[in-house]
Order: structure tokens, then C-alpha cells, then sequence
């Protein structure tokens, strides 16, 4: 266990433990602690090495921009109409994230290359880069299509900044929704039990993190070489891509164990991300326990409102398996490009897009074979059904986890025993 990340699971404990027992955060005036807790935010995400000066600079002027004008909106002619500055800045910022994350290598790298005058500015504007951009982009989904609706009100900016730059949700989730946010924002109290909970979800993190991630990553298919994957027997590949399924939990359920403890130490308790996704037997159900945050916004604010717009569409109410299937299709192939510009994260999207697909369109049809009833009935079929998901899961993952030319050495073996 390093030291850097020694520091990275315990800096934000040790930190928040000293806010919370201080009271500052429900001291007079409001503002002055809630300023408090922004401030150690920010200097904790640039301490821990989560963004330069510039980057943390630029998003929380932004930020703060579109909190300060949301707070004026609610009840005026100009509620819902989010035209205003703040928002065209933080557009801008995140159209710049996203042509660096898939313009930059899908056009421009292969034929500019990477150094001269194209090199150096691509490094000044690295300078503004912050982790966790894309997770600050979901939340601000969730929060504008609520407070359009009327779900949030009584926006305070200061609260609005310390929920987007909370540091043990920032980098990797849990995302918590502003509401969730408002109601325990400096009015929950650190207790003896809080703080024994925490200390106990950190120390489960650790274990899963440190304990066993760490120790069966080098037997995970990425870490092979390129010349491993041409030579090693598909046993062994096997193997490999089915432990990488396993690492991937155990890594990010871990880290969202040590960020749900953390958040404890400072008054707030995260959503749970992960509950059991390898006894799920099919891929809904897998979606309902595997980055369960992330797969609420997607379902809330993408995949519902599409579903609803294709059911509206006149053309497609003759081809009913076709208007179930575009949804789930959709949403993944979006899920899959969320991760970068690469063949294999749209082939991952995919792979998970049509399983659903194939799942609602097969739930659409009421059961009648004695065959099928008792398979899903049955615990066999249970056990049966849980194992075939996590093959299938790990499928996936494969594409999601090697590189385009990686791929391209197992497609090549794959034509080769034909």
C-alpha cells in the first residue's frame, strides 16, 4: 500500500473528521461554513493530484456562475430559460473535454501526430483538465431536468458547489442526487456509531481495494502482453478475462466502500453503488446492482424519456420489437462512447445494448413453455442464469479492457482456427 494512496483514502477522513467536530459547517452565518467546506474540497482535490490550479479554478468559477443564476431563477419569467453565461462557459468546457476524449484520437492524432505546435497546445490545455469532469456533467443533467420540473428549489450556491466538488464522490461516484444532498447538508451530526460505520466501510474498501484487487490484477487479461495474447491457450485467456470481471468489482466497489466511509466523517451519507451483481441472473438485474447511480441517471434522464419519445413515434408502432429494442440499444451505445472513443467501447455499449434488448423483448411475450417457466422458476435455472451473466458480462469486458490493436491480435487467432 503506497503512501500516495495512504494519503488519498485518509486526507479526506482526517480532514473531515476536524470539520465535523469543530461544528463550523452549522456555524453563523450559514455561508461562512458552508465557504469552509468548499474551500477544503478544493484544496484537497488539488493535494491529492485530482486537478491543477486552473482546472479547479475554472470549473468552480463556473460553477458557482450557474449556481449564483439558477438561485435567481426559480419564480421569475426566465425560470427554466438557462441561457446565461455560466452555462455557454461550461458547455464550452465540456465540448473542449470532449474533443480532447474522442476528436483528438479519432481525427486529429492520425494525421497530426502528437508533437509540434499541436503537442504544445495540447499540453496548455491540459492545464485545465480536472478528474471527475464527466461525473460533474451527469449531476448537472440530473439537476437541471429536476429543477426544471419543480423537484429542487431553494438552491444555495456555496451547497450547490460543495455537492459538486465533494471529493470522495467526485472521482468515481457514488452520485448523489441534489435532493439527497439539501436534506443532509449541514444538519447531520457525526455520532461515535456514524463514525464507527465509516471506519468499518473504509476498512472493507481497503481490504477489497488492496487485499484482493490489487493481488489478481497481474492475472487479468489486460495485463498480459501482446505477445502472451498470441501464444497463451485460450484456457488461459479465458481465465484471464474472467478474473478481470472479478478485479473490476472488487477495484471500484472497493473504492466506493472507502468514499461512502468518507463521506460519513464529513456529515453526508453517499448512496450505495454495488449490491451483489454477480448473483444477478441476467443483465437487467445486473444493471439494478452494478454502478447503481450511474444506471438510475441513465435510466431517469435518458432512457425513460427515450423510450417514451419512440413509443409517441407513429412509424414505429407497427414494428413494436423494434421500438422496445432502439432504447437500451441507444443508451448503451451512448454508455459505451461516455468511456472514450475506441472500437472497443462501442462493441462493449453494444454487447449490452442488445442483451437488454433481447431480455425486454423476450419479458414482452407472456411465457407459455413448460420449459422456460420452470427454468425461470427453478433454482437451477437461477444459479444457470447467474453464471451465464457473468460470461457474458465478462464478454464485455474484454472489449471494454484491451486496446484496438489488442483486439485486433485475439481477432486475428480467432480467424486462424477457422
Amino acid at each position: 500500500m503506497s503512501l500516495s494512496f495512504l494519503l488519498q483514502t485518509f486526507g479526506p477522513v482526517i480532514v473531515g473528521l476536524i470539520f465535523s467536530v469543530s461544528g463550523l459547517l452549522g456555524s453563523k452565518p450559514r455561508w461562512l461554513g458552508q465557504l469552509a467546506f468548499l474551500l477544503s474540497q478544493l484544496v484537497l482535490i488539488y493535494a491529492l493530484g485530482y486537478g491543477s490550479i486552473a482546472g479547479i479554478g475554472l470549473i468552480a468559477a463556473i460553477l458557482l456562475g450557474l449556481a449564483l443564476s439558477v438561485s435567481k431563477l426559480r419564480g421569475t419569467a426566465t425560470t427554466g430559460g438557462y441561457a446565461t453565461a455560466p452555462v455557454v462557459f461550461f458547455v464550452a468546457y465540456l465540448l473542449y473535454w470532449a474533443l480532447e476524449k474522442y476528436a483528438v484520437p479519432l481525427v486529429i492524432l492520425p494525421f497530426a501526430g502528437s508533437g509540434g505546435a499541436f503537442g504544445t497546445a495540447r499540453q496548455a490545455a491540459a492545464l485545465i483538465e480536472i478528474v471527475g469532469i464527466s461525473y460533474i456533467g451527469f449531476k448537472l443533467i440530473h439537476f437541471f431536468v429536476d429543477y426544471r420540473a419543480g423537484e429542487i428549489s431553494n438552491v444555495e450556491p456555496l451547497s450547490f458547489l460543495g455537492w459538486m466538488l465533494f471529493l470522495p464522490s467526485i472521482v468515481a461516484g457514488p452520485m448523489q442526487r441534489f435532493q439527497d444532498w439539501q436534506d443532509q447538508f449541514g444538519t447531520t451530526k457525526l455520532t461515535i456509531d456514524d463514525a464507527m460505520w465509516g471506519t468499518r466501510r473504509i476498512i472493507v474498501g481497503l481490504f477489497m481495494k488492496v487485499a484482493l484487487a490489487d493481488n489478481i490484477h497481474s492475472m487479468t487479461l489486460p495485463q498480459l502482453s501482446d505477445g502472451s495474447l498470441s501464444i497463451s491457450p485460450w484456457t488461459t485467456l479465458i481465465v484471464a478475462a474472467l478474473t478481470y470481471t472479478l478485479y473490476l468489482y472488487l477495484d471500484f466497489a472497493g473504492y466506493c466502500h472507502l468514499a461512502i466511509g468518507m463521506g460519513v466523517f464529513w456529515g453526508i451519507r453517499l448512496p450505495e453503488n454495488f449490491d451483489n451483481p454477480f448473483i444477478a441472473r441476467n443483465l437487467a438485474e445486473f444493471w439494478n446492482r452494478w454502478h447503481i447511480t450511474l444506471s438510475q441517471i441513465l435510466r431517469d434522464y435518458l432512457f425513460y424519456p427515450l423510450s417514451l419519445s419512440v413509443k409517441r413515434t407513429r412509424a414505429l408502432r407497427k414494428f413494436p420489437n423494434a421500438a422496445t429494442a432502439i432504447p437500451p440499444i441507444t443508451t448503451f451505445l451512448l454508455v459505451g462512447l461516455w468511456h472514450g472513443a475506441a472500437v472497443g467501447y462501442i462493441i462493449y455499449g453494444l454487447i449490452h445494448g442488445v442483451g437488454l434488448a433481447y431480455l425486454a423483448i423476450r419479458r414482452s411475450k407472456k411465457p407459455t413453455n413448460p420449459l422456460r417457466i420452470w427454468w425461470t422458476n427453478s433454482r437451477f435455472g437461477y444459479i444457470a442464469g447467474a453464471v451465464v451473466n457473468y460470461v457474458y458480462v465478462s464478454l464485455s469486458f474484454v472489449f471494454f479492457a484491451l486496446t484496438t490493436n489488442q483486439l485486433a491480435i485475439l481477432a486475428a487467432r480467432i480467424r486462424g482456427l477457422g
